[in-house]
């Protein structure tokens, strides 16, 4: 069993801290750091890709962003067994120039394959979030 960890440390008190700007609205380039398969809480499958934009891709004037670079997750692909949800894994191939699978999908085919991530800021929860709008081959 993993020790269970209660205390942490930061550089600064937490009590001071300021919500960072998100990164800009724009286009990026990412890379796929993983991509998997998973359920829903509607239980239905979907697939995750996480996608890494480097920080030499930020604008110049963007200093609120992570040093070793921003992680976003695109979950807008259906694993389901559909006409939809083929298409939709035919479409995520094909966006990130990845060999096109038959009916065994290996989804590592897709990692470490760069693509043009569009961000756009999204209003949640009453916060300003950074979202990937859309994914197009490099």
């Amino acid at each position: 069993m993993a020790e269970q960890v209660t205390m942490m440390s930061y550089s600064q008190d937490i009590k001071d801290a300021e919500k960072p700007k998100p990164l800009p609205s724009g286009q990026y380039r990412g890379v796929v750091r993983s991509a998997e398969c998973k359920m829903s809480g509607k239980g239905k499958k979907y697939i995750a890709v996480v996608l890494n934009i480097s920080p030499d891709q930020y604008p110049a004037d963007f200093t609120d962003g992570n040093p070793d670079g921003t992680t976003m997750t695109w979950g807008r692909t259906s694993g389901e067994d559909t006409p939809q949800g083929r298409w939709q894994v035919k479409k995520l191939f094909s966006d990130f120039g990845a060999p096109m699978p038959g009916k065994e999908v290996d989804l590592n085919q897709l990692l470490s394959r760069e693509v043009i991530i569009d961000v756009k800021h999204e209003t949640y929860q009453g916060e300003i979030q950074a979202n990937i709008d859309k994914l197009t081959r490099v």
